[in-house]
């Protein structure tokens, strides 16, 4: 069997659709073609952590070649993951709860007065809801981390107006 219609066979089969070719032809091709279990090994960890990404099951793992890292590097980057998404909902929680005491008049260190004697009462009310906004945004995105690419282009313009 050709190697492309192997891998177009792995493809659908990763995909759960119908192979094009017998699948007893395509194991044995997997079986002894070391390029194409390679290929699949690669295949099901991309389609996994896209998945992962978009908040999908994961597909059955293919078993690992021998000569590949110990099964427990997708467990460490899986926990990796999670902790790097409870710190962005921490720090979100954090961000949310300065943008509270910031709305119920804790000093924030803005001046009473702007340097031309106008109040700085509207500035200050605009700096509190975009800190909430701001601790909002995190948590969603810790929570939900598919939405974080469309926060991130909002945060990531802000950072730059910043700059």
């Amino acid at each position: 069997m050709d190697c492309d219609v192997a891998r177009e066979a792995l493809s659908a089969r990763i995909d759960g659709e119908r192979e094009p070719v017998p699948a007893r032809r395509v194991d044995e091709h997997l079986a002894s073609c070391p390029g194409c279990r390679e290929w699949h090994c690669r295949a099901v960890e991309q389609t996994q952590q896209l998945r992962r990404l978009v908040g999908r099951s994961q597909v059955v793992a293919a078993p690992e070649p021998r000569d590949r890292s110990p099964a427990r590097a997708p467990v460490r980057a899986w926990a990796t993951a999670r902790g790097l998404q409870w710190a962005l909902g921490v720090v979100g929680v954090i961000q949310l709860g300065l943008a509270t005491a910031q709305g119920f008049g804790a000093d924030v260190g803005m001046p009473a007065r702007g340097q031309d004697g106008m109040a700085s009462g509207h500035l200050l009310n605009e700096s509190t809801a975009w800190s909430a906004a701001l601790g909002v945004a995190m948590i969603v995105a810790a929570l939900r981390p598919a939405a974080a690419s469309g926060l991130a282009a909002v945060l990531a313009v802000f950072s730059l107006v910043l700059a």
